[in-house]
């Protein structure tokens, strides 16, 4: 029996470490992502560097952010697209809070996590082909307690809790 405590007791320190090493990341990313934002006088600009800063700490492949402004959702930035072309994936007329599921995502304040996407849902391009990614994530960025952006996120995998953990904490802290 002393064996068996000392085996759970060696595997409940492994846990509690593991623990405190995701949370121990969760708190740099967040850091990190403030420090980038601090300065940022331009929301377009300050819209960009979150998205983008986003996407790559957590291996997003598309993405949009939607600005609240006058009870509508006006799309700012994109990350992974082309603006010069007609990508008609992404929506750049705005729409109505409540309309879709960027619109549910504002009004409901809540992180929305989809995933087995159809094929046709959205493409990611590059260089060398296209993929439709498995995961999209909608999240609602808040200001105190009012959604004052939505977040849309593509990915090609399904996010690990860290990962999902320090999406929700970026929506809720910047």
């Amino acid at each position: 029996t002393l064996g068996v405590d000392l085996h759970h007791k060696t595997a409940e320190e492994r846990s509690l470490r593991l623990k405190a090493e995701e949370q121990a990341w969760i708190n740099t990313e967040v850091s990190e992502m403030a420090l980038m934002l601090q300065g940022s006088v331009h929301l377009q600009t300050a819209a960009r560097i979150f998205i983008g800063r986003l996407a790559s700490a957590v291996g997003g492949s598309y993405g949009a952010v939607y600005l609240v402004q006058h009870n509508q959702l006006h799309f700012t930035a994109g990350y992974a697209f082309d603006e010069a072309s007609s990508d008609l994936s992404v929506n750049r007329e705005p729409f109505g809070l409540g309309t879709g599921l960027v619109g549910q995502c504002a009004v409901d304040g809540q992180m929305i996590v989809m995933h087995n996407l159809p094929e046709n849902y959205v493409r990611v391009h590059s260089g060398l082909g296209e993929a439709a990614p498995s995961t999209l994530i909608l999240l609602p960025v808040l200001y105190e307690t009012e959604v004052v952006a939505v977040v849309e996120l593509a990915l090609m995998k399904e996010l690990a809790d860290k990962e999902l953990q320090f999406i929700e904490r970026t929506g809720q802290n910047m």
